[in-house]
């Protein structure tokens, strides 16, 4: 190994750190490739890999800790289940086993159903620029109410209907 090479390896910690400061500072990379004597793109380079560096420890240290938690949850289950009997220690025992799951990802993901029956309305206070109907989109000069069909529901499905308000409300 070179003596260049050595003295690039031992200046690239410090140099990371100053770069990753200077953008932290709010400092362009151009800015930073100036103040370091580097190009933009090494300056972005830099940055960008001592990103990653933190991103990947910290990815590491979460997995560590995950897997504490879950070696934690396994010995309190083991202790607690003797007793799975007593109402108090079976209430337990299922908290424990959910913050098990969720630490594991076992749930399946919620599922959200967004869609709406009937009307929809909208209430167009101001166009887009700030000022009602000053920008072609709306021609009054006030608020202006806008009904939309709403998408029919799937077959089978079981969506209660929506509250809507009377034409004259």
């Amino acid at each position: 190994m070179s003596r260049r090479t050595t003295a690039v390896l031992v200046a690239r910690p410090e140099r990371l750190r100053q770069a990753v400061a200077l953008r932290m500072a709010g400092a362009s990379y151009l800015e930073i490739g100036g103040a370091l004597g580097i190009t933009r793109q090494r300056a972005h380079q830099l940055v960008k890999a001592s990103l990653e560096e933190t991103w990947t420890k910290l990815g590491e240290d979460a997995n560590h800790l995950r897997a504490m938690e879950v070696k934690r949850t396994e010995a309190l289950l083991v202790g607690l289940w003797p007793n799975r009997q007593q109402p108090r220690y079976a209430d337990t025992i299922l908290r424990v086993m959910e913050r098990r799951a969720r630490l594991l990802g076992l749930d399946a993901p919620t599922r959200i159903d967004e869609r709406v029956q009937g009307v929809v309305r909208f209430e167009v206070v101001t166009g887009i620029d700030g000022q009602p109907g000053t920008d072609g989109l709306l021609e009054a000069n006030g608020p202006v109410t806008i009904d939309v069909p709403a998408l029919p529901a799937p077959p089978g499905s079981e969506l209660p209907a929506h509250d809507v308000p009377p034409e004259d409300a």
